[in-house]
């Protein structure tokens, strides 16, 4: 009975339930796509850091903010790092810059060191991967791909006059909305320490890095990472703290975070006002 009286008010008041349902839907669909969107936005701003396999990231003690753009780490602290029991640790380079392909495609791409066979290091899913023995070649993510890079192409700096050859594409990894393109460490200390229009060699720059990537054991705990950062001069925090490091991404996530929390309050009062009617 109280379904046939249902399917009769239906029927009388058709126009209306319409109007009902198509709201419930219309306010389904903007929660799922305002969450795929927030989970997208920080996907393409830190999934090259997700993609470290790392643990832990050490920064320079005393770097508050944007610590992959103002922090440096030396090459004694870096070998230091090496030597800690229980931690993997491997030295990781972050810069954004401009490049020029020699059949005049320009990106924009971030520039990631890594030292080639670390667990830093991406592989390659076409070509070859990072080699020592190819010390200026680069692996690029599938947005440069799509951005016209190919595999082959020699990529010069913008007002560096770096020229690195293209000898791998990976899978998607973006920094800060830019698409990433792996190099050797050292190649990495040329595009961030060359001065533009100076021909230096990696042995005329700073042995520095933006910072440490950790790998530690499953029972390391936080107190000898404590400890150890007192012997290093460093600070090291869990990978998922180390993406506000990453340009605008704090901004970006309390921005998404605050608009989901006010559609999730306001969904369920605008579909049980409706439904009150």
């Amino acid at each position: 009975m109280p379904v046939y009286l249902a399917l009769l008010e239906l029927k009388a008041a058709r126009g209306r339930f319409l109007l009902m349902g198509s709201v419930v839907v219309l306010v389904a669909a903007l929660v799922g796509i305002v969450s795929g969107f927030t989970t997208g936005l920080g996907d393409d701003t830190v999934s090259a850091l997700r993609g470290l396999h790392a643990t832990h990231v050490a920064f320079a003690e005393g770097t508050k903010s944007d610590q992959f753009a103002r922090g440096l780490i030396d090459q004694r602290t870096a070998t230091g790092w090496t030597k800690e029991k229980d931690i993997e640790a491997t030295p990781l380079g972050v810069a954004i810059t401009r490049g020029t392909t020699d059949r005049d495609v320009e990106v924009d791409l971030a520039a990631l060191g890594v030292a080639p066979g670390a667990f830093t290091d991406p592989g390659a899913e076409d070509g070859h991967r990072l080699d020592t023995a190819t010390p200026q070649g680069v692996v690029v993510s599938r947005q440069l791909v799509n951005d016209g890079v190919r595999i082959g192409d020699s990529l010069t700096i913008d007002r560096l006059g770096i020229d690195l050859k293209v000898i791998g594409t990976t899978g998607r990894s973006s920094y800060g909305h830019v698409p990433v393109a792996y190099m050797t460490t050292d190649t990495w200390r040329q595009v961030r320490f060359t001065t533009p229009g100076a021909h230096a060699t990696s042995a005329d720059l700073p042995a520095q890095y933006s910072a440490m990537a950790l790998k530690a054991h499953a029972d390391l705990g936080d107190k000898a990472l404590a400890e150890a950062d007192r012997r290093h001069g460093t600070a090291t925090v869990p990978l998922e703290d180390a993406f506000a490091a990453a340009p605008g991404y704090k901004g970006e996530r309390l921005t998404m975070t605050s608009i989901q929390s006010f559609l999730f309050l306001i969904a369920p009062l605008v579909v049980g006002a409706f439904f009150a009617i």
